[in-house]
């Protein structure tokens, strides 16, 4: 029988057996040796189809081919011919789903394949040269997980809008031969069980990844590893490397690597980390809430440019390297656990560098110029400890270390103290204040700091009290413990390093403004409100041991908008109040919730906010709020749902979230919410999980989950 005659068989009784009840397996085993469109499922005992012949496409048509899950047999085996496109269908429960072992093989498409719930890999190709991957999904794969494994000689690999989830080992894992270029765009490497993206890189290769996402991973997001340091070309750009366990993005022996333009938030480690590397280019990237340091240059790593970067809100420093040829320009290092830059001797100041409110007393090395966040200049007063304050002054020197003793004690209404760039000092004495604000109103605080008291700032029964330009630090207590009644307004402000709460809004206060201040590395709170009708702007709190900004019930209003809450050892922002309103704000690598929100009035809205590798829940609304909305969030790379809603809630709408990477993407238990243009990919078990009864509002999209659906029944995903 000719090959030609074997191949009309076998496509007409795929066809005739389509209209059968069960599923056609007569493909089953095969060896192909023409072109081949499936007309049904194929279900198999031993291998799927075997490749016999060069130039063959391999159309599932939409059905799928899945095995029965026994070792050595695969879904499809390349059979080390070339030219093979396998398109449009799902391969699964192989041990491996597209398998090649021997000599090189070229010219390899695989395109709107879905390769899941294998043995070991769902692709394993050792040897092969030019090949392509796009709208691809390989999902739930064990052992090393989905990914091009090695090339031969010269070609190129490209990956186009295609995910890697759920499998236990990498994502995609590419290791190059010499003089390869990869190209890695739009993909999405979520919530594996060792690294998201892995590439090994050989001489003369390269190798790009762009525009996607690594999130939740159980060791590195992307990793880039040269062993020999060859003259390779990397760039890494705009990617969103979030919530994974290690580090966001490793690079060992890569030289002249460019890092610019990614978001790299919420990892278990250090943000950007470079080692044995000269060359690197870090430029632009946004690095926050990393339990370890922002960006870390070892002592092996040469001429590193690091330029333009914002790094917030890490669990150590900013950015630290140990090579003293880096360059470092035009950095904003803030409100890190550490110090914003710690440069060896020797490191190239670049200028523009700024650094504030890190736990640090040292903002920057030497070796690097950031501005100080305050200038002593002369003035007419010489605090003393213990003075009493019946008048406004302007300080003229730092108080003398008060030991056992008060800083200062105001004794009349509408008093302004003007710290004038000094400090007051204490030696942390329970019970004694820096500045005693003694029931009086109007009163204002600026420019200076206050250190080592119990308290440092202390205001019970006043009103109209201004904190203009105050950093408060290294209190026993809180960093400053407002109550009274109305006006108080807080601006431009540190709070970092205090036992306590670093800054207190008590009861009884109404009408607070808090705007453009830090709470960082705080041993309670970083912002704690019990005040009634506050708003928080631009409030950066970073790394306190509580939660990073609490509203607790006696708040009837609390809004908080445009900030940046990262790296606290509970929620980001817990928030219990009539109305709550969150909008704008990034919260990412907090230990438990992003934003868990409970309201027994008006309800809550949560708007524009972004929530990055938080270890539970990214957005949540709890409890008895009533008439709520989750509007145009985005939540990546969270150990838990990406959003969430509780099921004893009223109304609520969900509408144009994006949830990508997270444990499950959007889960509602409430079947009085509205679900509409959401999009939930990538995440390790379902898109969106809503209940029977929830409201579909229609335009949701879910693709490439973990799950058995990307949807539940409720809702009609796209």
């Amino acid at each position: 029988m000719t090959d030609l005659r074997r191949s009309i068989l076998l496509t007409c009784c795929a066809l005739m057996c389509a209209a059968r009840a069960h599923a056609a397996n007569e493909l089953c085993g095969q060896t192909i040796t023409q072109s081949v469109t499936f007309a049904a499922d194929q279900s198999c005992t031993g291998t799927g189809l075997i490749v016999g012949a060069d130039g063959i496409t391999i159309d599932l048509a939409g059905f799928t081919l899945a095995g029965n899950q026994t070792s050595n047999h695969h879904g499809i085996e390349l059979n080390g011919h070339s030219g093979t496109t396998i398109k449009n269908g799902t391969i699964r429960n192989f041990d491996i789903g597209i398998h090649y072992f021997s000599l090189c093989i070229d010219n390899i498409t695989m395109s709107n394949l879905v390769v899941r719930d294998s043995i070991e890999s769902g692709v394993s190709i050792a040897s092969v040269s030019s090949w392509t991957i796009d709208h691809s999904a390989f999902l739930d794969n064990s052992s090393a997980g989905a990914g091009i494994t090695m090339f031969c000689d010269s070609g190129t690999g490209t990956v186009t809008s295609s995910a890697f989830v759920g499998n236990d080992g990498n994502g995609l894992g590419v290791a190059t031969s010499p003089g390869v270029t990869l190209t890695v765009t739009k993909v999405l490497a979520n919530r594996n069980g060792f690294i998201g993206v892995a590439l090994s890189a050989s001489s003369g290769t390269t190798m790009t990844v762009q525009s996607s996402t690594a999130a939740g991973n159980g060791a590195d997001g992307i990793v880039v590893d040269d062993e020999f340091a060859h003259d390779d070309v990397t760039k890494l750009t705009k990617n969103a490397v979030i919530g994974n366990h290690l580090d966001g993005i490793d690079l060992v022996g890569v030289p002249a690597a460019a890092v610019s333009g990614n978001v790299i938030a919420g990892n278990g480690a250090i943000g950007i980390e470079v080692s044995q590397s000269n060359g690197i280019l870090a430029t632009k990237n946004r690095v926050l809430g990393n339990t370890g340091d922002g960006i870390t240059i070892d002592a092996n790593s040469a001429s590193a440019l690091i330029k333009g970067n914002t790094v917030v809100g890490n669990d150590g420093d900013g950015i630290l390297t140990a090579n003293a040829t880096a360059i470092l320009a035009k950095n904003v290092a803030n409100a890190n656990d550490g110090q914003g830059i710690l440069a060896t001797d020797g490191a190239v100041d670049g200028k523009g560098n700024t650094a504030r409110a890190n736990a640090s007393l040292v903002q920057c090395s030497p070796a690097v110029t950031c501005p100080p966040a305050f200038v002593a200049k002369s003035g007419p007063v010489m605090p003393t400890c213990g003075m009493h304050v019946g008048a406004s002054i302007k300080l003229g020197g730092d108080s003398p270390l008060c030991a056992s003793m008060p800083g200062l004690i105001v004794d009349a209404d509408g008093v302004t103290i003007d710290l004038n760039g000094h400090r007051l000092q204490g030696d942390r004495t329970a019970g004694n204040i820096g500045i005693d604000l003694g029931g009086h109103s109007h009163v204002t605080i600026k420019n200076g700091i206050v250190q080592g008291f119990d308290k440092g700032i202390y205001a019970a029964t006043d009103t109209g009290v201004k904190l203009v330009n105050v950093e408060v630090r290294d209190s026993l207590g809180d960093g400053a413990a407002l109550s009274g009644s109305s006006g108080f307004t807080v601006t431009k402000s540190v709070f970092v390093s205090n036992g306590g709460n670093g800054l207190t809004l008590g009861d009884g206060t109404h009408d607070v403004k808090v705007s453009g201040t830090f709470a960082v590395a705080n041993g309670g709170d970083g912002v704690a409100v019990r005040a009634l009708n506050t708003t928080l702007t631009n409030i950066t709190s970073t790394a306190n041991a509580a939660n990073g900004i609490t509203v607790i019930p006696a708040a009837s209003t609390a809004t908080i908008q445009s900030s940046t809450v990262a790296g606290n050892q509970q929620d980001g922002i817990r928030a219990d109040a009539d109305q709550v309103a969150v909008s704008k704000t990034t919260v990412a690598g907090n230990l438990l919730d992003g934003v868990e929100t409970r309201s027994s009035g008006a309800g809550v809205t949560l708007a524009g906010n972004v929530a990055d590798g938080n270890g539970g829940d990214g957005l949540g609304i709890h409890e008895l709020s009533q008439a709520n909305a989750m509007t145009k969030n985005t939540a990546i790379g969270n150990g838990g749902n990406g959003l969430f809603v509780d099921s004893v809630v009223g109304a609520t709408t969900v509408t144009g979230n994006t949830a990508d990477g997270n444990a499950d993407g959007i889960t509602v238990e409430s079947a009085t919410t509205t679900v509409a243009k959401n999009v939930a990919d990538g995440n390790l078990d379902m898109g969106i999980d809503a209940p029977s009864g929830a409201i579909d509002g229609g335009g949701n999209k879910a693709r490439h989950n973990g799950g058995a659906a990307d949807c539940s029944p409720a809702i009609a995903c796209q």
